[in-house]
């Protein structure tokens, strides 16, 4: 109880410390506006009082109990959801630069329940240097819990969120992506496809698994981080012989020719460059420069598939934001791709989507 006053005691410091002093102002909407701060910080500071209690409630009741439950699993994803629901209100009611600040706050709160998940501590320590390495998404796809105790719950609570069956729905959308250029690949060269920042390669793993009868292909698999590049190796070790795979470590900056490096040294001999999820940390002018570099790596009438986060259903992102501090950029679809199309020239573009359309991709034909 004690660490829970001190964060609300925190939380009122922090917001008032950003906050125009009423005190100082004759202004009636300054002091209105102080008021719906002060009504806004105590309905958040009640919402962080009934979740810890929540957490520590399930934590006693779980060191009795060997099996796991489905009801204390329903407790805690509702309570979560509750909770960053409250908790994305508040953010919109605070000074921007006070958001990062709190959110910290919170998670060394609840971090004594929260990363005895194996999951979340790893999406929030990231342990390659960035977010959504590729042990990240191979945790996801195999939809196994690693950790104990409430850790454990907080393992299912990930693969039960919204945003990650989207991420699968992702990677399943492109594998059919891919089956399909392959499909439609002709002639006795091999189908030529460049995956940058590939990650752990899953949807690569999900195509070579298939029977190919008279198709050739070759895969160069791209990515910045050498451990894995290293996993992406060995869990495609195995691969027919009709499939020839490449492995590059490079950095796409790099490639782009930000760090000074001459980009121009480039063949068009692709028939598919695709990359998931990337382009979300890039602003908008590095992803117009780096469709542009993609188009160039095409040959005629090859395909450039970009999967994009959508501003569709934006309260999705909020327990990326809360849980484990990893941001990226979301675009609405039409703009973005109005966006690409006054920069680029192509033969014709499409949209695609996952499942639950959260996810879009930009195909793009050269």
């Amino acid at each position: 109880m004690d660490k829970i006053n001190k964060f609300i005691a925190d939380t009122n410091k922090l917001v008032l410390a950003s906050s125009v002093n009423p005190l100082n102002s004759r202004n009636s909407s300054i002091t209105r506006g102080f008021r719906a701060e002060a009504e806004a910080v105590a309905l958040f500071s009640e919402a962080v009082r009934r979740y810890c209690t929540t957490l520590l409630t399930i934590a006693l009741r779980i060191q009795d109990i060997r099996k796991y439950e489905i009801k204390i699993q329903q407790e805690l994803n509702q309570e979560t959801d509750y909770f960053l629901e409250i908790a994305s209100l508040f953010e919109q009611q605070i000074p921007p630069q006070s958001r990062e600040s709190l959110r910290a706050l919170f998670r060394r709160l609840i971090g004594e329940y929260l990363f005895q998940s194996v999951l979340f501590k790893r999406f929030y320590e990231k342990p390659r240097g960035y977010p959504g390495d590729y042990y990240m998404f191979e945790m996801m796809y195999n939809n196994k819990p690693l950790s104990h105790g409430i850790g454990c719950y907080f393992d299912y609570y990930v693969f039960s969120h919204y945003l990650v069956r989207s991420v699968i729905n992702r990677k399943n959308k492109m594998r059919n992506l891919l089956l399909s250029a392959i499909s439609c690949s002709g002639g006795k060269a091999p189908c030529r496809i460049l995956n940058i920042a590939c990650g752990p390669s899953r949807e690569v793993r999900d195509v070579v698994s298939r029977k190919f009868v008279n198709k050739k292909i070759e895969f160069t698999l791209l990515d910045q981080d050498v451990e894995g590049i290293r996993y992406s190796r060995e869990k495609l070790a195995m691969a027919p012989d009709c499939v020839k795979i490449k492995f590059r470590q490079e950095n796409i900056l790099k490639l782009l020719g930000f760090s000074g490096r001459d980009p121009s040294s480039r063949a068009n001999n692709y028939n598919v460059v695709y990359s998931l999820g990337l382009v979300d940390y890039f602003r908008d002018s590095v992803l117009e420069r780096f469709v542009g570099f993609c188009l160039s790596l095409l040959r005629p009438g090859g395909q450039l598939i970009v999967a994009i986060c959508s501003t569709n259903n934006i309260g999705c992102y909020t327990a990326l934001r809360w849980l484990c501090e990893w941001n990226f950029y979301m675009r609405d679809p039409k703009v973005t791709v109005r966006m690409l199309t006054k920069k680029n020239v192509f033969s014709k573009i499409r949209l695609e989507w996952e499942k639950n359309e959260q996810i879009f991709f930009i195909v793009i034909t050269k």
